[in-house]
Order: C-alpha cells, then sequence, then structure tokens
C-alpha cells in the first residue's frame, strides 16, 4: 500500500511537470510567433486556434 501511494504522488508530479511544460510551449510559441515576420504569423495563426478549446 505504501508504494502505492508513492506512485500517487509521483503521478501528480508528473501532471503538474506536463502542465507547466505545456504552459512554457505556449508561451515560448507566443514570443516565437511575435518574432516571425507579419506573413509567418498570419499562416500559423489559423492552426494555433485549434489547441485553445482543449483547454
Amino acid at each position: 500500500m505504501a508504494s502505492r501511494s508513492g506512485n500517487y504522488k509521483s503521478n501528480k508530479r508528473q501532471k503538474e511537470i506536463k502542465r507547466k511544460k505545456k504552459q512554457e510551449e505556449k508561451i515560448s510559441r507566443r514570443q516565437h510567433d511575435a518574432n516571425t515576420p507579419a506573413e509567418d504569423s498570419g499562416s500559423t495563426d489559423q492552426p494555433k486556434i485549434e489547441p485553445d478549446p482543449s483547454n
């Protein structure tokens, strides 16, 4: 039973790490889009709208 609780803790930790990574990825993507020229950002904006509803 003790090992099971340990697994639960690590699982929770993994989820937190995953969430942090996702947020960092989002931020870096936004910065990257801001750094790219207007022509490029126009083409990348459409696919970027799709992941939003998953929140």
